[in-house]
């Protein structure tokens, strides 16, 4: 299916390129800095001094009027709580830019402050006003009791086909001591037959002997299986709806599809039912659903973790991936699944490619900038807007990838169809039987793969990412189906592509949008910078 960009914005890419964004950026890291170390000298000096232009300051309710009260009013102040920066939106007017930076304390209350600077004679403040909400309702700590009393809860989920399996207790030793691991239904279990998300599958495999590579990596580590989760039939698919196991809730935006493949791991994650999930990303599987349920999703570099013990779906595309809420987790779970090694450098330049940000919804699209503003203010990346890829480009490389794709699964699945027609639904039908392709056209389309992957490759080189939306928009209804379904599918694919085609680890950030909608920033790094990605989210607490 061909589908169209959006009506083109071009206010945010036109941003990313102004001539005084760097020094902006430069001003407002400073001026950060100095908040959070409250350093009264520096943003004192901040400020425009006194006469007809006063500045203008407000907070907690009143404002404070001049560089002499403003000054007096901070003396008795003392340094802000830590925050996170999750959206800097800057707009110009006439001489003077507005700057409003959207945060989140450590404890999730959120933070608004907005300054309006004059660059006109050097960079100074002629109004702020700072503002805070309330801190969310505390997560409970886990408890089994509390669990089998809103048993009901969970089975509205709909998340698991295993709940807490017996006789997988933890170790209690390890870096993911205390991590409860919620397991795609692609990965063997120790004890428990793989089902893919397919009944026929599930009805005819025997329990696994052992557990599969990657989860035996977590469970060596100290983690707990919390259960097998549910997953898209096959794992091909985004949304998290599966004709026979039904439709995995979102329990951030409740009526609204959780994504998928990972869809079970996903929704367990983010009702605080497991604390990381594993999962896989062949085009997005991790990366659509953390976008949907606001989560940290991870692609590790493609065979950077053996998949042995796990159900294929496309070979040359799959990998490994985590969801988690905190990123002390994930950094954990990646660590332990990497071993440790692989390049932490430290990421100087995002590039923002106008082609692939237009294909998210405009809302979606200025969240995205907007996130990618305050990734760049604290940790000190330049933002840049650059075309890695033209729209026709675009279409090559999808179409070759989803034929290789479609290939490699239908030579996978082949057999069952043949002996089992009715055992998926038609939708997954029609993209596995895609795949049966003369030998030579696949070779044609991995001869374009090939080329694209040395392209992408020369656009990333260490210290350099890739910052794109991690999905189209945000979560559709649950309800979508049809043509709608079809075009956020489309567009998502596109998005998520790149990654996969040129096996790049992928780092979904979540970026909500004012409503409250989950949106993700994707980070796309060169081979082997996984650690380096999450080093990067790491830098972003003031």
């Amino acid at each position: 299916m061909r589908t169209e960009p959006t009506e083109r914005t071009d206010r945010a890419t036109d941003l990313l390129a102004d001539p005084d964004l760097p020094a902006l950026l430069d001003v407002l890291r400073r001026y950060e800095t100095a908040l959070a170390h409250h350093d009264r000298e520096v943003l004192d000096a901040a400020f425009v001094p006194g006469g007809a232009g006063a500045p203008v300051r407000a907070a907690g309710g009143a404002a404070a009027v001049g560089a002499t009260q403003i000054a007096a009013g901070r003396a008795h102040g003392g340094p802000p709580p830590p925050r996170r920066p999750v959206r800097l939106h800057l707009r110009r007017v006439d001489g003077a830019w507005t700057a409003t930076l959207e945060g989140l304390r450590s404890d999730g209350t959120p933070t608004q402050q907005t300054q309006v600077w004059d660059g006109r004679d050097g960079w100074r403040v002629v109004a702020a006003h700072v503002s805070h909400g309330a801190p969310p309702a505390p997560r409970p700590p886990h408890d089994d009791q509390d669990d089998r009393d809103h048993q009901d809860d969970r089975d509205d989920l709909n998340a698991w086909r295993v709940h807490e399996p017996a006789g997988l207790e933890p170790s209690g030793e390890g870096p993911l001591a205390g991590v409860r691991v919620a397991v795609k239904d692609l990965y063997d279990v120790a004890g428990h037959a793989r089902g893919a998300g397919t009944p026929t599958v599930l009805a005819s495999a025997p329990p696994a002997a052992a557990h599969a590579t990657a989860l035996q990596r977590l469970v060596d580590a100290g983690a707990g299986v919390a259960g097998i989760a549910r997953t898209d039939e096959l794992a091909f698919g985004l949304s998290g709806v599966n004709a026979h196991e039904g439709v995995v809730a979102n329990p951030v935006r409740p009526g609204r599809l959780a994504g998928g493949s990972t869809s079970g791991p996903a929704a367990a994650v983010a009702a605080g039912e497991a604390d990381l999930g594993l999962g896989t990303d062949p085009a997005g599987s991790i990366r659509v659903p953390a976008s949907y349920c606001g989560l940290l999703g991870l692609r590790l570099t493609h065979g950077a973790v053996p998949l042995t013990g796990a159900q294929p779906l496309a070979p040359s595309f799959d990998a490994v991936g985590l969801l988690a809420r905190e990123l002390d987790v994930l950094r954990a779970g990646a660590s332990v699944l990497v071993g440790g090694v692989g390049p932490d450098v430290p990421v100087e330049r995002l590039l923002v490619p106008p082609t692939l940000l237009d294909l998210a919804d405009p809302t979606s699209r200025d969240a995205v900038v907007a996130g990618v503003l305050a990734l760049a203010l604290r940790a000190g990346c330049s933002p840049e807007a650059v075309d890695v890829v033209g729209a026709v480009e675009l279409e090559e490389w999808f179409a070759a990838f989803r034929a290789v794709q479609a290939a490699e699964a239908y030579a996978e699945h082949a057999a069952l169809l043949r002996d089992h027609p009715d055992a998926v639904s038609p939708d997954v039908r029609d993209r596995l039987l895609a795949g049966d392709l003369p030998a030579a056209e696949v070779d044609r389309h991995r001869t374009v793969l090939a080329r694209a992957t040395g392209t992408i490759a020369d656009l990333l080189p260490t210290g350099t990412a890739l910052a794109i939306p991690s999905a189209a928009g945000p979560a559709p209804l649950a309800t979508t189906r049809g043509a709608a379904l079809d075009d956020v599918r489309a567009r998502t694919l596109r998005l998520g592509c790149l990654a996969s085609l040129a096996g790049l680890p992928a780092l979904s950030l979540p970026t909500p949008l004012a409503d409250g909608d989950p949106v993700g920033l994707c980070l796309v790094a060169g081979r082997g910078h996984d650690l380096s990605l999450i080093s990067l989210a790491e830098r972003t607490l003031w």
